[in-house]
């Protein structure tokens, strides 16, 4: 058994990239109705915070055997690694993945449509929306704004870029010239600059594209067991394994990859064979923090 000690400093867990990003706003690092902040603000505070992981002990150790030895924790240059990895991705679009989300789109005051279903994909732009609106013979008058919770859609930009999830609704409004004012949020081109929404949604992507190949680690390591490759990563010792596949699970969950896998090895059982990608993926997307502040 391990007894902690109270005057004892223990390595605190990593946030999640919600509760990091909520830090930023309380400092004034979030800009505009869509909150934009800068890649490098948020490139600091989480090296700050995956540095912080490996500092005093562990809060789990596997045997009072190992517990003497000292564990081989990451190097700064390992952690400026990964930070670089996650947040030079965090302003590319993912159009790959091929997921669609539906939206429902308000026609503006008297018109004869009140609302039109569409499906697009969360890269889709007002050119794509339009497109997409035209098919389904829906008339867009020229110089109509549309608006996703109350923000201005702006030219170019992506729905993802907003946050947007399946089942927002998109209202359509005529333009009014005299009283717009300039839109804030469209006025910073800087590619040093993230929308809210894009890094979370990035967040999220990267995480999928790491499970294939952490389930694909299990198959190939020696016992073939989740248990004992989960154990192994640890090294015996408690601390978060400087693996994307961690990192990234406790970026988009706020928990680590353990706890989420663990219910999923009870139902399915610990062989390498015994649950899928698809399995973990949702496991894992149900844990996402979006935000639920």
């Amino acid at each position: 058994y391990v007894i902690f000690d109270k005057k004892e400093k223990y390595a605190p867990g990593l946030p999640s990239a919600s509760a990091l990003l909520s830090d930023m706003r309380k400092k004034g690092q979030l800009k505009g109705g869509l909150e934009r902040l800068q890649i490098s603000e948020f490139a600091l505070l989480l090296k700050h915070h995956l540095s912080l992981c490996y500092t005093g002990r562990a809060v789990s150790v596997a045997s009072s055997e190992t517990s003497a030895l000292l564990p081989k924790l990451p190097t700064e240059e390992e952690i400026d690694a990964m930070v670089k990895s996650i947040t030079s991705k965090l302003s590319t679009p993912s159009s790959a993945d091929g997921s669609t989300i539906k939206l429902s789109v308000e026609s503006p005051e008297g018109s004869e449509k009140p609302a039109t279903e569409i499906e697009v994909s969360p890269e889709a732009t007002l050119e794509t929306i339009s497109k997409a609106l035209k098919e389904k013979d829906v008339e867009i008058d020229e110089g109509c704004v549309f608006y996703l919770r109350e923000t201005k859609v702006a030219e170019g930009k992506a729905l993802a870029d907003y946050g947007v999830r399946s089942g927002d609704v998109l209202r359509m409004a005529k333009s009014n010239a005299d009283s717009e004012s300039k839109d804030e949020d469209s006025e910073e081109k800087d590619d040093g600059w993230v929308y809210k929404g894009r890094l979370l949604r990035s967040i999220q992507m990267q995480c999928m594209d790491e499970i294939p190949g952490l389930v694909k680690a299990v198959s190939e390591h020696k016992d073939k067991s989740w248990m004992s490759f989960l154990q192994d990563a640890q090294q015996g010792f408690g601390y978060m394994p400087l693996r994307a596949e961690y990192v990234l699970t406790r970026l988009l969950t706020g928990r680590d990859l353990d706890s989420i896998a663990a219910p999923l090895i009870r139902r399915k059982g610990d062989d390498a064979g015994a649950f899928s990608t698809e399995d973990l993926k949702k496991e894992v997307s149900e844990a996402a923090d979006m935000g639920k502040e």
